[in-house]
């Protein structure tokens, strides 16, 4: 006899499969889980340092998450240390190239074309953030 659910049988017998069934797919989703997830690891003391000099930087200006951490790096942070503290300062990179954008347009006018340029080739941002300050800034 096989385990499948069919019309004949009772609506309660139906019911209990169903909920066993179900119960079942929970806990196999949980143990996959469970020893899929990478163990996490506190952060160093220079990436703390990172983190809170990446912060710093960003209330003084826009950057981009790549110009964060080059900036990070040109000033004694190790390329690891860099790039953790421009991934983990809390920063929006979606407002900071809006806030780029708006930058580069209190001194010039730009076409939506010319400002993918300038925030993608010339300051680091992704496409999809650039998009996201032309549309921000109103170029279309």
């Amino acid at each position: 006899m096989t385990m499948e659910m069919t019309k004949e049988q009772p609506k309660e017998t139906r019911r209990v499969g169903l909920a066993l069934g179900a119960i079942i797919m929970s806990a196999l989703l949980l143990i996959a889980f469970a020893f899929s997830a990478a163990p996490v690891q506190a952060a160093t003391s220079s990436q703390n340092k990172a983190v809170k000099q990446a912060k710093a930087y960003l209330k003084k200006g826009p950057y981009s998450e790549y110009k964060l951490a080059c900036t990070l790096r040109v000033n004694g942070f190790s390329a690891k240390d860099a790039k953790y503290g421009a991934a983990h300062c809390g920063a929006n990179y979606n407002k900071q190239a809006e806030r780029m954008a708006r930058e580069y347009m209190k001194y010039d006018k730009y076409t939506k074309s010319e400002m993918m340029t300038m925030l993608t080739t010339y300051e680091g941002f992704t496409e999809s953030q650039a998009k996201y300050a032309c549309k921000a800034v109103g170029l279309k």
